[in-house]
């Protein structure tokens, strides 16, 4: 899966979609990140977020925050 996260209304918000739709469709919204990522799960059953390689058409590398809001995103609870 890839992904980018653009900012609105001040919160960082990770927008998720498939390998086979480019990273420069979200250009317009001018990401502050993109990459692609993983979930995997640890030995104690816990799900980790995993942040890779880069895009290139935006120039964008993942950041190190990336993967928590990637999660806060996919475990949020209100």
């Amino acid at each position: 899966m890839k992904y980018v996260i653009v900012e609105k209304m001040g919160t960082e918000v990770p927008l998720m979609f498939p390998d086979c739709v480019p990273h420069e469709t979200f250009a317009d919204m001018k990401p502050v990140s993109a990459a692609k990522f993983f979930v995997s799960v640890d030995s104690k059953d816990n799900k980790v977020y995993t942040t890779y390689g880069e895009s290139t058409s935006l120039k964008l590398k993942p950041r190190p925050e990336d993967a928590d809001i990637i999660k806060h995103a996919f475990e949020f609870e209100e």
